[in-house]
């Protein structure tokens, strides 16, 4: 896939990003096979619920740092979105390609590799502390490619603008 192809997908995350209702961030996530969409998604919680704050998260509402304390939120990931709701959609994700918003947490990044997805993409870093980064890295290497895509989330608004 090409550099231009792949930023693109990464922009189309970003838009999928918008329909997030996670009081802390904003996440979108792309499934792409053959060169076409499979599902799109976002982190949050059920949408009959404004935010995640309204619907109680701990996680979010006590604040935390980037990459722990997951099992107190209550807010899917946009990874998982994808991947259940392909689930339950019946669309294979085996030899796709997720294109995302931000690295991939731990636990999302072995369901994409149990889920089948051979590449990811994506344009926010964070990292763990260094011997968990060890063990991040030891996983993503598992994949056909695994790398960082730096996007401007600013640029992505700017851009959507102008094709208004």
């Amino acid at each position: 896939m090409s550099e231009a192809a792949t930023r693109q997908w990464i922009q189309r995350a970003y838009r999928a990003s918008a329909a997030s209702n996670c009081a802390r961030r904003s996440v979108g996530a792309i499934l792409v096979k053959d060169d076409k969409e499979l599902i799109a998604g976002s982190n949050g919680v059920d949408r009959r619920f404004r935010s995640c704050l309204d619907a109680g998260c701990p996680r979010c509402t006590a604040g935390g740092v980037v990459g722990l304390g997951y099992e107190f939120c209550i807010c899917v990931h946009a990874e998982q979105d994808v991947m259940t709701r392909a689930a339950r959609d019946g669309i294979a994700t085996d030899g796709s390609t997720a294109f995302i918003t931000l690295r991939p947490c731990l636990t999302c990044l072995t369901m994409m590799i149990n889920a089948g997805i051979k590449q990811v993409h994506y344009s926010e870093d964070w990292s763990l502390a260094p011997e968990l980064e060890k063990v991040y890295q030891s996983i993503a290497g598992q994949l056909e490619k695994f790398e960082r895509v730096p996007l401007d989330r600013e640029a992505v608004s700017e851009e959507d603008g102008a094709a208004c």
